[in-house]
């Protein structure tokens, strides 16, 4: 079987989707559901001895070819040559980081004292809440322990296992602060392992000044209960 050309398909801006703030974090957002789907294995074989594949909507957002991803034998090949693409472990944040997205984190960073993988992880969680490819990616991931997620997030972040459980932790800035809320270590889901503050993600993808206002209007309480 002839090799899959991995350059036909949608280009990035074709494929953004989702909160057009996120379109100039795409390279990003990428580069994230390659490196979570090549570690979590999607692509290992099941029960039945067949390759699992991703949709083809999602495989053309990965640039796969359109025109033949339809076909389930050529999803399963370019699925294969995706697990061995070698991926950078180098954050690709847009130069300047004049989006509101980095504008607002970096303001709250210099504000709470945040360190630079705290910061980080608050950014991945806002784009998994709002961009819906990457969304998948983590969805496929399934129900996972907090050790091995803290060692993928130190991967995808690209900061020390020590940092990202020290960022997770009730004595880390985004905990300690009620950014976000960790809950415990047993097998569970991204987001019920933690998730934002309610309403901060919507917050920072706004643009605002002073950046002070942006936290106007947010609950105090991080969960309703229930």
């Amino acid at each position: 079987m002839k090799n899959c050309d991995l350059t036909k398909g949608n280009r990035v801006a074709q494929a953004s989707i989702g909160h057009p703030a996120l379109k100039p974090l795409e390279a990003q957002c990428m580069q994230w559901c390659v490196q979570i789907l090549q570690q979590q294995g999607i692509w290992r074989e099941d029960n039945q001895g067949e390759w699992c594949s991703p949709a083809p909507a999602f495989l053309q957002y990965l640039n796969i070819d359109a025109a033949q991803v339809s076909d389930p034998a050529y999803r399963v090949l370019a699925t294969r040559q995706l697990l061995s693409k070698p991926v950078s472990a180098a954050l690709v944040w847009p130069a300047g980081s004049v989006t509101p997205l980095m504008v607002n984190v970096r303001w709250l960073a210099r504000v709470l004292k945040l360190q630079a993988c705290e910061m980080n992880l608050l950014v991945f969680c806002v784009l998994v809440k709002n961009h819906p490819h990457l969304a998948s990616a983590i969805e496929w991931l399934g129900t996972i322990d907090r050790r091995r997620l803290s060692g993928m997030l130190a991967q995808w972040l690209g900061s020390s296992l020590h940092d990202v459980r020290v960022a997770l932790s009730s004595a880390g800035r985004l905990c300690e602060t009620g950014l976000l809320e960790s809950r415990g270590d047993t097998n569970q889901t991204f987001e019920e392992h933690f998730q934002l503050f309610r309403g901060l993600e919507d917050a920072l993808l706004m643009p605002c000044s002073p950046k002070w206002k942006m936290l106007q209007g947010l609950v105090i309480e991080p969960f309703a209960s229930g």
